[in-house]
């Protein structure tokens, strides 16, 4: 299996996986999505695909930020999605440790996500407690019209 870094070309694979995630979207614009990421220095996008294959399979995208309450760096998972009828091969794992070489790479000491609290994320909070995320927080949201 290989992870490296996405590109806009791979648009309609990650449009199909964040529409297996809950987001549908068109290629066009996942296209022009992954193209904004791969250009702001913020932002890695990483992809997984097997070594004679173009197709995706999974996808974590990042984001670096800094804290205010310390000098130093984290980063957040923003998505992470595995193709449905590849799960349980470790794909995801890889992702996470391509996001663990990232930020230790700019100096993050935290990597973090979210997840939400429906019945049909309970897989994700129970993947991501093993790999050693603790839960530490509640978020909330809401939308600025």
């Amino acid at each position: 299996m290989n992870v490296r870094l996405a590109t806009a070309d791979d648009g309609c694979y990650v449009t199909d996986l964040m529409t297996q995630l809950g987001y549908p979207t068109n290629t066009s614009r996942m296209e022009r999505r992954l193209q904004k990421f791969a250009t702001h220095p913020d932002y890695r996008t990483y992809v997984t695909h097997e070594h004679h294959s173009k197709e995706i399979l999974g996808m974590i995208g990042l984001h670096a930020s800094m804290y205010y309450e310390k000098d130093t760096t984290y980063v957040r998972i923003v998505t992470l999605i595995t193709d449905e009828y590849h799960r349980g091969k470790g794909i995801a794992s890889l992702l996470i440790s391509a996001a663990d070489d990232w930020g230790k790479s700019i100096g993050a000491d935290q990597l973090f996500v979210n997840t939400g609290n429906r019945n049909e994320r309970l897989l994700a909070q129970q993947f991501y407690e093993s790999q050693q995320f603790t839960k530490i927080a509640s978020g909330w949201g809401r939308a600025l019209n």
